[in-house]
């Protein structure tokens, strides 16, 4: 498994994949989206990774990744949220769109118990209108255990059907939620290879 997955569930998929501009992570949107600025917990490297990409890193937690570049950066209400990035603008609600969350957990999660941590993943993906399309998976993800979950979902404010691609990488007590959103559904092929590149810039320790 690992980086690939997004190229395998697209080709399950085939041409029933859409996005959601509302960025819910598991059952939780972002609220209101605006500009970002950066923050002492969410700081941009400045440094452009490879073509199209740029570095972002998150101070307080720890890890780092790289984003598409021309993609928007928008600002969410909740805390958690450390980064929200829109392939369109944000009142289009369509294209594809990134959101990166920590979230602080009772105990640490490793190699050891990461089993035993799906109970906590299958209940943030859990809701009224999710669909897994692929089996939850263990992957390794810049040197973090996690949990990989691929699922369809309806934007509560369209109706429409979109796809989550959605990875829960724990490091110590944090778990670090990525979900890459296509909306509509269909529009999850033209992203996944993007989606590959920016999970595989992931590194745990930054």
């Amino acid at each position: 498994m690992g980086t690939k997955l997004t190229k395998v569930v697209a080709g399950i998929v085939g041409a029933v994949l859409v996005v959601v501009l509302a960025v819910v992570a598991g059952r939780h949107s972002v609220g209101s989206p605006k500009k970002r600025t950066a923050t002492e917990s969410s700081v941009p490297t400045n440094s452009t990774v490879s073509a199209g990409l740029v570095g972002f890193r998150d101070a307080k937690a720890g890890w780092a990744v790289s984003y598409p570049n021309a993609w928007n950066r928008l600002q969410s209400n909740d805390a958690d949220v450390v980064l929200v990035l829109s392939e369109k603008a944000p009142e289009l609600n369509t294209g594809g769109s990134i959101l990166a969350r920590d979230i602080t957990l009772a105990a640490p999660v490793t190699d050891a118990n990461v089993n035993a941590a799906k109970e906590i993943t299958d209940k943030v993906v859990n809701g009224e209108g999710i669909q897994l399309l692929a089996q939850p998976a263990v992957v390794h993800e810049g040197g973090l255990p996690g949990w990989f979950y691929f699922y369809s979902f309806k934007d509560p404010k369209t109706g429409q059907e979109g796809v989550h691609s959605h990875y829960f990488l724990f490091k110590g007590s944090t778990m670090v939620s990525f979900v890459f959103q296509a909306l509509p559904k269909e529009s999850f092929q033209g992203l996944a290879t993007l989606y590959d590149d920016v999970i595989a810039s992931f590194k745990g320790s930054a």
